[in-house]
């Protein structure tokens, strides 16, 4: 699955939805939608994650793409917006990588403006996964342990959460060696790290069959820790807690459909946890899929019934009154007229459609939403009419 590391040829898209005032400056609204849509600092950029470290001042994090011959190069992208600065998204400065090292910026999450981090990839340069800690006034480069059977460069980070700055976790992926001569690339296996303060440190895992990855982790609380992701062998959802002492793994939750994935994960305690995801009704349903949203209320884990329309849930957020999803649509397949990608919010039961504008190409791949109500949404825009994809950003009202 590893929905967060596919590098696609496109530009970058943010889409932001302001709940009271503002406007992006410098941009052109979309006609009849609420929504703007601005040029991006960074080209050939995908945007992979965004956080609020403030109110009124959000991260975008990604990775841009330079073409070097046949070989494409990835260089980590952090954006900032500061609601009060006019300039709208900036490239921010994170801390320097080694001569030669390259990564992306797969997650990005903040619990304070004192308080964030940004993780990616396995590089030997730097000796593990690379992982940056922001204490407030400049970012730290640390690195997290791989397992020792993994194989060069193979691993990374796909989602982080924490509690404080002496309390995190990050999730993923490694390629580890394994799985008999019909496997020479042996195989995928979740990974979860904890940073205590000092350092990160490799989680002892249930021993699951085949391939998996994790693709998202939320913390509830030092005792309580969810992770989702999903298993590749027979493609469905993966859900794994962490109780204070091990982890362990949760059996799937009932859902409509044959085939599935988790993407996303975010709690409002431990009796308010939502996971998001996509959904295969059956074995023609197109490769979109279908939203598959659950929530769990402290004792059971229930499907909630999405829109039709609702294509793949890439990420979710809480709001102060309920849910934000976004995905793209199941109208038409990617790329192409019709396929356009959604913001939804749940509340009181029902889905509302936060209309983002149609025709656009846009593909979400991250949301957040602030205190005040404002919802940005990151993503990438292709369209292939045009030979070189144009970065752009996409504001507006929720």
């Amino acid at each position: 699955m590893l929905n967060r590391t596919k590098v696609a040829t496109a530009a970058i898209a943010v889409a932001l939805a302001v709940g009271g005032a503002g406007r992006a400056d410098a941009a052109d609204p979309v006609a009849g939608s609420g929504w703007t849509v601005a040029a991006s600092p960074v080209a050939d950029t995908v945007l992979t994650g965004a956080a609020e470290t403030a109110p009124g001042t959000t991260w975008a994090a990604g990775f841009q793409i330079t073409q070097q011959g046949k070989v494409s190069l990835h260089s980590p992208v952090l954006l900032v917006r500061a609601g009060a600065d006019r300039q709208g998204w900036v490239t921010a400065t994170t801390a320097p990588l080694p001569d030669g090292a390259r990564t992306r910026f797969n997650a990005v999450s903040a619990r304070s403006s004192r308080d964030g981090w940004l993780v990616g990839d396995d590089n030997s340069a730097v000796g593990g996964i690379v992982t940056e800690h922001w204490d407030g006034a400049s970012w730290k480069l640390v690195s997290a342990p791989v397992p020792s059977d993994t194989l060069a460069d193979t691993a990374g980070f796909l989602g982080v959460s924490g509690s404080g700055s002496h309390d995190a976790w990050a999730v993923g992926w490694a390629q580890v060696s394994g799985g008999g001569d019909n496997n020479p690339n042996g195989i995928l296996t979740g990974l979860v790290d904890h940073w205590d303060g000092t350092g990160w440190t490799q989680a002892a895992l249930p021993q699951l069959s085949g391939d998996w990855a994790l693709n998202a982790v939320t913390e509830v609380g030092p005792g309580d820790v969810w992770a989702v992701g999903a298993s590749m062998d027979d493609d469905q959802p993966l859900l794994l807690h962490f109780d204070g002492h091990s982890w362990t793994h949760v059996a799937t939750p009932q859902y409509q459909g044959v085939f599935g994935e988790f993407n996303a994960i975010a709690a409002r305690g431990p009796h308010d946890v939502w996971v998001a995801g996509r959904t295969m009704l059956d074995d023609a349903d197109g490769g979109v899929g279908h939203a598959l949203v659950e929530h769990w209320d402290g004792r059971t884990w229930r499907q909630v019934a999405t829109p039709a329309a609702a294509g793949r849930a890439a990420s979710l957020a809480l709001d102060p009154a309920g849910v934000v999803v976004v995905g793209r649509t199941t109208l038409a397949p990617y790329p192409g007229p019709g396929s356009d990608g959604y913001a939804m919010s749940y509340t009181a039961g029902t889905w509302h459609s936060l209309g983002l504008p149609a025709g656009t190409l846009f593909d979400p791949s991250g949301v957040v939403v602030s205190a005040q109500g404002r919802v940005t949404a990151v993503g990438t825009v292709s369209d292939p009419t045009v030979a070189i994809p144009q970065s752009v950003l996409l504001t507006g009202l929720g």
